[in-house]
């Protein structure tokens, strides 16, 4: 493994394993953006579920296919069963689009997400606002985004039944079938 791709292996699981918001480095996050995670958070344990929250920008065309994925009759009523989807607009590049950002997300994603991540990256948090799983790909450190080869698909299929322990296969393969169909379009 070259060194890079070990500290990204190693970032990543650092980020997703050592790390949460809570405890001593939540202070490094802004308060705006730290506020409505704990707030998502609490409003997730609260239905019963985890939180799944997802950074995305307005330049990114595979953050409007996972959109599309929400957005799926078939996949949203698994989806919304089992997660509150948060949206965290994040690494926008224009003044226009910054100015829609909550203050402090690109700092938040930068605490899960390694510096070559890109979007969308998501993370599963459990009702303690930990981190249960994120779309980094734990033998590469290497973020899945929408899923589109076999292989993110199959590690798609991992994070959603790690972050949703009750999924059936029945389910897993519907999403599975709704993530092929959107890149078919």
């Amino acid at each position: 493994m070259s060194g890079l791709r070990r500290r990204q292996v190693l970032t990543g699981a650092a980020a997703i394993g050592l790390t949460g918001l809570g405890g001593g480095i939540a202070h490094a996050v802004p308060a705006p953006a730290r506020d409505e995670f704990q707030r998502q958070v609490s409003l997730a344990s609260g239905e019963g579920k985890r939180l799944f929250l997802l950074f995305h920008a307005s330049w990114c065309a595979y953050c409007r296919l996972f959109d599309m994925l929400l957005s799926d009759p078939q996949a949203s009523a698994i989806v919304d069963r089992e997660f509150k989807v948060f949206h965290m607009r994040a690494l926008e590049r224009t003044e226009q689009w910054k100015a829609r950002q909550i203050a402090g997300a690109d700092d938040m994603y930068r605490r899960f997400a390694t510096p070559t991540s890109g979007l969308p990256f998501y993370v599963v948090f459990d009702g303690a606002g930990e981190p249960v799983v994120s779309s980094l790909a734990p033998d590469s450190g290497v973020n899945i985004g929408f899923p589109i080869a076999k292989r993110d698909l199959d590690r798609f299929e991992k994070i959603i039944q790690q972050g949703a322990p009750k999924i059936t296969a029945t389910e897993l393969a519907t999403l599975r079938t709704a993530c092929a169909r959107l890149i078919r379009r």
